[in-house]
């Protein structure tokens, strides 16, 4: 039995042959005889995979990719095609030294730095001319404020003299 440094969980194994989970559910199910049996357990025992499912793995999605349909891809493993298939894991898997993945490459990464300080310069530059106007907006605030308070007197004044003049005084 292979030991358990050489055996992969489901998201490894899907990271390392490039598919997605729901992929790598498909393919072990409609190429369920060319599994081993780690990659295909009874019910309720986990899903491993070895070396090899992962590089078969890789074949069904390089396949598919090109535009084989499972049935094409079925008749060619089942005429060896995956021996001559050149893929292998990459170096650091195969020595068993731990392996660093990322989800995305650095160009997308850097495209979305980029993508976010533009985003935050956009941001700094619509809260400046916020601010401005908030500015001048308080300004005039001010302003009518001011010349609300001189109608009032004039109101006052005027309603002080009708008063007078109806009073007789």
């Amino acid at each position: 039995m292979e030991s358990l440094t050489t055996l992969y969980r489901p998201a490894q194994a899907a990271t390392l042959a490039g598919i997605t989970l729901a992929h790598l559910r498909e393919y072990t199910l409609t190429y369920a005889p060319f599994f081993s049996e780690h990659a295909t357990p009874p019910p309720g025992e986990p899903r491993l995979f070895t070396p090899e499912d992962v590089r078969l793995l890789a074949f069904i999605a390089e396949n598919t990719r090109r535009g084989a349909d499972h049935e094409e891809v079925i008749q060619r493993l089942a005429s060896g095609a995956l021996e001559d298939f050149d893929w292998w894991l990459p170096e650091q898997e195969r020595n068993g030294s731990p392996m660093i993945t990322a989800l995305v490459s650095v160009s997308q990464l850097q495209g979305i730095a980029e993508a976010f300080f533009q985003q935050a310069e956009e941001t700094r530059a619509r809260e400046e001319e916020l601010r401005a106007r908030l500015t001048i907006a308080e300004y005039r605030i001010s302003q009518l404020e001011s010349e609300l308070a001189t109608l009032r007197q004039q109101v006052e004044a005027r309603n002080a003299c009708v008063w007078r003049r109806w009073l007789g005084r």
